[in-house]
């Protein structure tokens, strides 16, 4: 799975008023470091978890693998943002 997949597999959980709410999860993996990202998903799991545990589960469990892409220089990540 990657990145864009995770982001939309999650919207796809959340219902429609909280989809368009959703950018907050984006900041995840649009951060500089993935210390920052670390702390969006917490963020972004303080407001929704209690509502959408499987999505936020989701995310937290796939998090290890979805930000390998920080070991690289910020002009390669969005190369490796997406498996597409």
């Amino acid at each position: 799975m990657c990145v864009a997949h995770q982001i939309r597999n999650v919207c796809n959980m959340l219902s429609g008023r909280i989809e368009k709410n959703s950018a907050n999860m984006k900041h995840t993996y649009i951060t500089p470091t993935k210390q920052a990202a670390q702390a969006a998903l917490n963020d972004f799991a303080g407001k929704w978890e209690n509502k959408y545990s499987y999505a936020i589960g989701s995310s937290r469990n796939n998090c290890d693998e979805l930000t390998v892409f920080f070991d690289f220089p910020l002009e390669i990540r969005k190369i490796n943002y997406t498996t597409n």
